[in-house]
């Protein structure tokens, strides 16, 4: 298990193609999606994604050892 040293948000992000950006608070889990109120943010502008990949590239260069 890796966890960030510092500041950390708790959201799902998931990027594809470097083209569509999801981010949300959804679990792929029956009651996150049918009992539960998720959001989920659909975004497709490049320069919002180009800045989250270089932000998600910096976090995952201070990811650190946890025993957890």
């Amino acid at each position: 298990i890796w966890a960030l040293a510092k500041n950390k948000m708790h959201a799902k992000a998931i990027l594809v193609d470097n083209t569509y950006l999801f981010i949300g608070s959804i679990n792929f889990s029956s009651p996150s999606l049918d009992q539960n109120r998720e959001v989920w943010v659909i975004i497709k502008n490049k320069e919002v994604i180009d800045k989250f990949s270089e932000l998600f590239e910096r976090d995952k260069n201070t990811l650190q050892k946890t025993e957890r």
